[in-house]
C-alpha cells in the first residue's frame, strides 16, 4: 500500500493495473497488449493516452496532384470539406547521400501509392492517399512549420 511518496503509490497503481485479478472500472485492463490484437490498430493507444497532449491536431495529406502525374506530390490541410493545399508550412529538404550511404527502403511515395491503390483497385490514386497517406501533426500556433524529407519524414522546424 501506498503510504510513504508519491512513488509508492505510483507503483501501487500500476500494480493493480498490471497484476490486479480484479478488472478496474477506470481503466482498461493492460493484458489486452498480449491477449488480443489491440496492438495491431492506433484505436487503443489513441483511447489510452499515456501523456496528456494540449495542442491540437491539424491533419494534413501527401496528394497527387489532379491529373496524377506530378512527381512531387503536395501537402494537403484536411481541416474542412475539402482539401486544401498548405505547402508554406512544408519545406522539403533535399540532402545528399554519402557514398556509401544509402536508404534501403522505397522512397518514391507515389509509386508505392499507385502500387497500393492497383492492389486494392481504386480507381482514383487520390482517394486511396486520403484514405493512407495522412497523418495528425500538433499544432501549437498557426505559424507552425515542418520540414520533409521523403526518406526520413516529418519533423518540426526549429526556431532560433
Amino acid at each position: 500500500m501506498a503510504t510513504k511518496n508519491l512513488v509508492d503509490l505510483e507503483h501501487y497503481r500500476l500494480h493493480a493495473l498490471m497484476l490486479s485479478k480484479e478488472p478496474s472500472t477506470d481503466c482498461w485492463p493492460v493484458n489486452l497488449w498480449w491477449t488480443t490484437d489491440l496492438h495491431l490498430s492506433g484505436v487503443f493507444q489513441k483511447l489510452t493516452q499515456f501523456r496528456k497532449d494540449p495542442f491540437k491536431k491539424v491533419r494534413f495529406a501527401l496528394l497527387p496532384d489532379e491529373d496524377n502525374e506530378d512527381l512531387e506530390p503536395k501537402f494537403n490541410d484536411l481541416e474542412g470539406d475539402t482539401p486544401k493545399p498548405d505547402n508554406n508550412k512544408f519545406k522539403r529538404l533535399n540532402l545528399m547521400w554519402g557514398k556509401r550511404i544509402q536508404p534501403w527502403g522505397s522512397q518514391d511515395y507515389l509509386s508505392e501509392l499507385r502500387s497500393l491503390a492497383e492492389s486494392l483497385d481504386y480507381k482514383d490514386l487520390s482517394i486511396c492517399a486520403l484514405r493512407f497517406g495522412w497523418i495528425d501533426l500538433p499544432q501549437e500556433n498557426d505559424s507552425s512549420s515542418w520540414h520533409y524529407q521523403s526518406t526520413l519524414g516529418i519533423r518540426r522546424e526549429k526556431r532560433d
